[in-house]
């Protein structure tokens, strides 16, 4: 089933997707309401419910557990790799 509502994005110039299709990744779920407006991952762009997730500040980056952790072992990797 297909649901049309307005969801937050911070990549959108003003931070809106309009008539878009998306249910949240944590609860599978497509309801949308202004305090509780899905969210996208800036490194997979997966999408979730603010309080889902525990998002709070809508202005800043939000990046995943999975993107969140992929970038640390990254760091660490690259760190073993310095002379």
């Amino acid at each position: 089933m297909k649901m049309s509502f307005t969801s937050h994005n911070p990549k959108d110039e003003n931070n809106l997707k309009e008539e878009t299709q998306y249910a949240c990744q944590a609860c599978f779920l497509s309801d949308l309401v202004d305090a509780n407006q899905i969210v996208f991952c800036e490194g997979c762009d997966i999408g979730v419910h603010q309080k889902c997730y525990g998002i709070t500040d809508l202005n800043s980056s939000f990046y995943c557990q999975k993107c969140t952790d992929a970038a640390s072992d990254l760091e660490k990797a690259a760190g073993r790799l310095s002379i």
